[in-house]
């Protein structure tokens, strides 16, 4: 018997320049880097094109330290791509505070927080045709 050793699973989407990251369940650092190879594919596809990341965050249930650490690689890393903005909905406010306090570098983004889909994306809309 094989062990699994990613905790935590998601989907991520491209469509057309929006990425949407939906992570579902509990994540440890495997889970994390697995998802953050996916969204690194994804941005690669884009072949230096400008985009947006929506964080679907409403059915995250936490994340290790460990997957924080992961995180914050895939921010930085993100500084130095074409992404116009970033938004995250959450379901709840400590969820947010949370993933702020431990991925600092999240705050060099232009990013913003939503409790709604709705929002979110009128907001996303909205940087992309300033930009």
């Amino acid at each position: 018997m094989e062990l699994e050793l990613n905790h935590g699973k998601g989907t991520v989407i491209l469509t057309d320049t929006l990425i949407t990251v939906t992570p579902i369940g509990a994540f440890n650092e495997y889970g994390a880097r697995s998802i953050n190879a996916e969204i690194r594919e994804k941005i690669a596809k884009l072949d230096g094109k400008s985009f947006c990341i929506l964080y679907d965050t409403r059915a995250l249930q936490g994340l290790t330290p460990e997957a924080f650490d992961e995180a914050e690689v895939l921010n930085k890393w993100l500084l130095t791509q074409n992404m116009l903005a970033n938004a995250t909905v959450s379901n709840s406010p400590i969820t947010t505070a949370i993933i702020d306090k431990y991925s600092p570098t999240k705050k060099m983004h232009n990013q913003k927080n939503f409790t709604n889909i709705d929002d979110a994306l009128s907001w996303l809309k909205s940087e992309t045709t300033i930009a």
